[in-house]
C-alpha cells in the first residue's frame, strides 16, 4: 500500500487514482485528467462559437479552438 500525497489515504499499489479524493497517482492518470479538461474546454468553446456574433470575440474563440484541437 502507498499513500495519496493529497489526502493521505492508503491506496493500492498500481492504482492510477486515489479512491478517496480522485487525485492522479500516475503519469497515465495525469494524462487522462488533462485530456478530460481539454475535452471540456473544447465543448465550451464550441458552444460559445454558436452563440457569439461579435467578430472580435469569434476571433478569440477561434484561436482557442485551434489550440485545443489535436
Amino acid at each position: 500500500m502507498k499513500k495519496c500525497e493529497k489526502c493521505k489515504a492508503e491506496v493500492m499499489e498500481g492504482a492510477n487514482f486515489c479512491h478517496t479524493c480522485g487525485e492522479a497517482l500516475t503519469s497515465v492518470a495525469e494524462s487522462i485528467k488533462k485530456e478530460d479538461r481539454r475535452g471540456a474546454m473544447l465543448e465550451v468553446v464550441l458552444a460559445l462559437i454558436d452563440k457569439i456574433k461579435d467578430p472580435n470575440d469569434l476571433e478569440v474563440l477561434n484561436s482557442l479552438l485551434k489550440k485545443l484541437k489535436p
